[in-house]
């Protein structure tokens, strides 16, 4: 009867311990229409604060960022964004040649895109993701910069932060595909 009683108070302690584990992505909701563009683009590395590298999720409080111990992230969150990106664009230039850096290909990609990540965080009421891209289109020697800003509103839950973060990076996502040409 002891023995139960421990292994019952012992299951029930680590039932509370556990935590809940995100992988960030997109619901493309919306109507994918693919475009006749056949063209090698390179994704490079996505550059972002290191609030974001840490593993958890990071909530902003006032001036301080304070870390969900409940809520972590599926792998490196830099990297499933950059695969994010990929595959969004892939899904709509099916022709084209989508890769990451670095670049798996024999010779390099003709547009390359750069993100910089400024901000990324929920602040309990809205996640507000800040960015600034750079397309290099190396046919016509062209780089420009795009500064892009979103804000998505949210109930107050780890799993409607990252819903709303999912959001967030798909109108990004977005808005870099509507720049390539």
């Amino acid at each position: 009867m002891i023995k139960k009683t421990i292994l019952i108070t012992i299951l029930l302690l680590l039932n509370s311990c556990t935590s809940s584990i995100y992988l960030i992505g997109m619901d493309s909701l919306d109507k994918i229409s693919t475009r006749n563009i056949k063209t090698s683009i390179g994704i490079a590395k996505i550059d972002m604060p290191q609030y974001l590298l840490s593993g958890k999720l990071a909530i902003l409080k006032g001036n301080k960022i304070e870390y969900k111990s409940d809520a972590k992230w599926i792998g490196n969150i830099d990297k499933r964004l950059q695969k994010e990106i990929i595959r969004y664009i892939q899904e709509r230039l099916p022709k084209s040649n989508i890769t990451e850096y670095p670049w798996n290909i024999s010779k390099l990609p003709n547009i390359n895109i750069k993100i910089v990540i400024t901000k990324f965080i929920s602040n309990e009421e809205v996640v507000e993701l800040k960015s600034t891209y750079k397309i290099y289109n190396k046919k016509f020697d062209k780089r420009t910069i795009y500064q892009f800003n979103t804000i998505v509103k949210h109930k107050n839950s780890s799993e409607a932060v990252v819903k709303a973060m999912s959001q967030a990076f798909n109108r990004l996502s977005k808005s870099i595909y509507n720049k390539i040409d």
